[in-house]
């Protein structure tokens, strides 16, 4: 049986799906570009913010940082699939952000991880960690991906991952590392939704 769409209570067809990720990946485009364009204004008006890629050096700090990236990637991934799959409450929430996504192709994928992973790295590490530090921004990252008591693992993991993705950071000095883990933690998980069809809701 196939559960019914969350967010209006019937059974989703393939249109609307695919109709709802083609919209999501348009509005992404949106409150991500504007989210960077913002991150470049702060850098331009304010001196303790870093031009989010000026920075960019393929060193052996970046390249070390990029290792712990891809590893930190891969055991997200690897967690995110083993906690879905051991918890009712993490598996309602699998099928809510999979009936969000819709039906999206591969480049759909691809960009929502790309316009999220460059656009709240360059706002949350690159400007708000310079200006706030580790600590309030990585607080920040966490806030607002409160959605509901209900869902509160979800905003202890944004918290954990803003405190990761900020030490990756400021190891680094800068953005490759963070929109490096943030895109692959993305891209993989969104596309582990795709393949998976929702949980059947409880009777």
């Amino acid at each position: 049986m196939t559960a019914n769409d969350p967010l209006t209570g019937r059974e989703p067809t393939a249109p609307d799906a695919r109709a709802r990720a083609r919209r999501l990946v348009r509005a992404s485009g949106i409150f991500y570009g504007a989210l960077l364009i913002a991150s470049v204004l702060w850098a331009a008006v304010d001196d303790r913010v870093p031009e989010p890629f000026a920075s960019l050096q393929w060193n052996p700090r970046t390249q070390a940082a990029c290792a712990l990236a891809a590893a930190l990637a891969i055991l997200v991934t690897a967690l995110s699939a083993w906690g879905v799959a051991r918890s009712r409450l993490l598996a309602d929430l699998a099928r809510v952000f999979r009936t969000l996504l819709g039906d999206p192709t591969p480049w759909q994928i691809f960009l929502l991880a790309l316009f999220s992973s460059v656009a709240e790295e360059a706002f949350f590490r690159g400007a708000l960690q310079s200006v706030l530090g580790l600590f309030w921004a990585s607080l920040f990252f966490g806030v607002i991906h409160f959605i509901g008591p209900r869902y509160l693992a979800w905003t202890l993991f944004a918290l954990v991952m803003g405190f990761a993705l900020g030490g990756l950071y400021q190891y680094s000095g800068n953005l490759a590392a963070p929109v490096a883990a943030h895109f692959l933690i993305n891209f993989l998980n969104f596309l582990r939704l795709r393949r998976a069809p929702p949980p059947t809701p409880d009777p």
